[in-house]
């Protein structure tokens, strides 16, 4: 099974913190990290990612269709090529622009023939993220959308796994979301797991890979590149949360995704300040281990 991280915000923290994606990159040949799958812009920042603004994006995007220097993506490109062990890149489109103006299709499409060109080609492509969300009331819509994507991503990226996300199947709405996830023409799903009770260890894995008919759980028959995953932190738990509990849950969650034959399972995340719960590494003056 791959591993990687979540890469939300790793960039815009960097040098927020007075450092640089080379600075990074040098601290994580120096601890012999192997990384193999690296997911960009992120999760819920990928709602807003535009790549004709500055870093990420923000909320007044134009979505032009031209590549701005000042993007992140070319500090992620430049951090993939320093690293040691050099990752594959998983890149999740916004398509929540598309939703609004389907005239952006170009500029969505537009970083991926980025990592493509400098990179030489992308691992997987995924078509929104936890789109559940946002557009489970419009599946027809968001079903036009990624067959436009799909057809135009096979251009791009050949090689790429597509993969979409899903919802638990215990629920009305994420049965019938993962239903239609399972009418694409994709090659994989993308589902997230924040777990920390260990016994809804079985609930969460089987039903966010499976479509519930007649109380009986059925496999989705697609690759499983769970595209983020972490224990599951929340107001009451996080000073009780030791090291030790997160990281047994973490380790579970792990060995449950080899049992059921994931392909992937990408950390979230990477790096963040040291006030946040989320990450690996954090960076405060330093870049350290959490």
């Amino acid at each position: 099974m791959k591993r990687g991280f979540n890469t939300a915000f790793t960039f815009s923290t960097i040098f927020e913190n007075g450092s640089n994606e080379i600075k990074f990159a040098d601290y994580l040949n120096k601890q012999g990290e192997k990384i193999d799958l690296l997911r960009f812009s992120g999760g819920t920042l990928s709602h807003e990612y535009d790549i004709s603004s500055d870093g990420y994006g923000n909320k007044k995007n134009k979505y032009l269709n031209f590549c701005n220097p000042k993007n992140y993506i070319y500090n992620y490109v430049n951090f993939v090529k320093l690293l040691n062990h050099r990752p594959k890149t998983i890149y999740c489109l916004n398509i929540h622009q598309l939703f609004k103006d389907i005239k952006t299709l170009e500029n969505c499409l537009l970083p991926l023939k980025e990592l493509v060109r400098l990179l030489g080609d992308v691992y997987a492509v995924e078509l929104g993220n936890e789109s559940f969300m946002y557009f489970s009331r419009n599946k027809n819509k968001y079903t036009y959308i990624c067959n436009l994507l799909i057809n135009e991503i096979r251009k791009i990226a050949p090689n790429a796994l597509i993969s979409a996300p899903t919802e638990g199947c215990n629920s009305n709405r994420g049965n019938e979301w993962n239903k239609t996830v399972n009418k694409l023409q994709i090659d994989a799903i993308s589902p997230h797991f924040y777990i920390n009770n260990l016994a809804l260890l079985n609930q969460e894995f089987i039903g966010k890979t499976s479509i519930l008919e007649n109380g009986i759980y059925t496999k989705m028959d697609f690759k499983v590149i769970c595209t983020e995953f972490n224990f599951k932190f929340q107001i009451g738990n996080r000073k009780t949360a030791n090291k030790e509990t997160t990281k047994s849950i973490v380790q579970a969650m792990e060995r449950k995704a080899v049992d059921m034959g994931f392909d992937a399972m990408l950390y979230h995340s990477l790096l963040q300040e040291s006030k946040f719960s989320y990450s690996k590494y954090i960076i405060n003056q330093d870049y350290a281990l959490r």
